[in-house]
C-alpha cells in the first residue's frame, strides 16, 4: 500500500505537466497501450499500483513496460528529487 503523504499531487489527464515542481514532469500517453513514457530530471522511481492499493511494478526506468499489465485504471506513484510524489491515474488497454 502506498503512503500518502502532504507533499501528494493527483492529476487525471492525457499529457500532465506540473509546473511546481523545479522542473516539470510529462507523463504519456493516457491511455498507454505498451510504454508509458516519463520527462523529467527530478525522478527517482515509480510505483504502479491497481484500483485496490496493491503494488503491482516499481523501478527507476523512464520507459515503464506495462504490456503485462491487464486492461483497466491504475495509479502511478512518482517519487522525486525533492521529496515530493506526484499520483496518476492512467487507463492500460490491449
Amino acid at each position: 500500500m502506498f503512503n500518502l503523504e502532504s507533499h501528494v499531487f493527483v492529476v487525471d489527464t492525457a499529457l500532465i505537466k506540473v509546473d511546481n515542481l523545479e522542473n516539470s514532469i510529462r507523463i504519456y500517453p493516457n491511455p498507454v497501450n505498451d510504454y508509458l513514457y516519463i520527462e523529467s530530471t527530478e525522478v527517482i522511481g515509480f510505483c504502479i499500483y491497481d484500483l485496490y492499493g496493491n503494488q503491482i511494478l516499481s523501478g527507476h526506468n523512464k520507459v515503464v513496460d506495462v504490456r503485462s499489465l491487464q486492461s483497466g485504471m491504475f495509479l502511478l506513484k512518482i517519487s522525486t528529487t525533492n521529496n515530493k510524489d506526484l499520483i496518476i491515474r492512467f487507463v492500460r488497454y490491449k
